[in-house]
């Protein structure tokens, strides 16, 4: 409807055209193919078309349809964002665009990174990754910077967009700056951290990489695993969002290395235990019965009794009772 709408006003009713519905880019829009030739061989004056007609039937259709005015977006850029909820960006689910801007907002100023791999860290736990390219492309010569989404497995998908092509202008020579200002700011208390975490591992044995992940994320840490392509796992970061702080794993300490981590996952999830059995003869009841000095009886024997046998202890109270009353 809104295609057709456009065609009308802007006089190409009549030719045909064929519509392409984009959803891949920074906003959901449509790409119209036509041709300015008449069926009569006559062409279609396309002097000033952009301003006389398709401007004004742009604003006619935004009213019409209820789309969000282009005017307003300019005068006020952050018309049309979401509310900053740090959201997951879902490719197809969200336009690129407005799914990486929420994230973006949300963490550039919010969360403390010092470096562009802790900063990836950071933006990998809401599905979004800052890429400079090949060392050898021209882009990463050129410090260019895009943002894409990645999708479950942590691949990217869609079209990447430049850094510059955002308003908060999130380029690699922002970065850099923000970098710098975090570093001068005090360090976030890792031992919080670190007691996150030990409140996990400290319930298993060994436990499935899902359940770590899971169970921590539970408490307010996400941790990145860097491995290698052919598995090997070589690093660890731990994010809080309690403390808005990226950790690189060998700040916390080696129990939190990948090292340690490695040696800390198994294929199935074995809790630990703090009870130990107890010895055999050794018990309440042998203690009680000791007391009482009726050893090899039980408890409730002992109670029922209607005399029990002194010990020697209780003796030796009688004596000195004894011997205040001669004096």
């Amino acid at each position: 409807a809104i295609a057709m709408s456009y065609m009308d006003r802007i006089g190409f009713a009549d030719q045909p055209y064929l519509v392409y519905r984009h959803h891949d880019a920074g906003h959901q829009h449509m790409h119209i193919v036509s041709t300015s030739i008449q069926n009569d061989a006559t062409c279609i004056s396309l002097h000033n078309i952009a301003r006389d007609r398709s401007e004004p039937a742009r604003k006619a259709i935004e009213l019409e349809f209820g789309l969000l005015v282009a005017e307003n977006k300019k005068k006020n850029p952050s018309a049309g964002i979401r509310p900053i909820d740090l959201e997951r960006a879902s490719y197809g689910k969200l336009s690129t665009k407005r799914a990486i801007s929420s994230v973006l907002e949300g963490v550039l100023h919010s969360y403390r990174f010092t470096s562009l791999a802790e900063f990836n860290a950071l933006l990998r736990c809401f599905n979004v990754v800052a890429d400079r390219g090949l060392e050898d492309s021209e882009m990463f010569k050129k410090e260019g910077l895009v943002y894409a989404v990645l999708d479950g497995v942590g691949n990217k998908i869609g079209v990447p967009l430049k850094a510059s092509s955002f308003y908060a202008k999130p380029t690699l020579k922002t970065l850099e700056k923000i970098f710098a200002r975090n570093s001068l700011k005090p360090k976030p208390d890792a031992r919080l951290t670190a007691r996150k975490i030990d409140r996990v591992i400290s319930r298993f044995e060994k436990l499935t990489r899902s359940t770590l992940l899971s169970e921590l994320r539970k408490n307010g840490v996400e941790l990145v695993i860097r491995e290698n392509e052919s598995g090997l796992i070589y690093g660890t970061t731990y994010i809080d969002h309690g403390l808005r702080a990226v950790i690189k794993g060998s700040a916390l300490g080696k129990s939190y290395g990948a090292k340690a981590i490695v040696e800390m996952l198994g294929p199935l999830d074995v809790g630990r235990t703090y009870l130990k059995p107890s010895a055999p003869g050794v018990g309440v009841v042998g203690k009680t019965s000791m007391l009482f000095g009726n050893a090899g009886k039980g408890l409730v024997d002992v109670l029922l009794a209607d005399t029990f046998e002194a010990t020697e202890p209780e003796l030796l109270r009688k004596r000195k009772t004894a011997r205040k009353r001669r004096r």
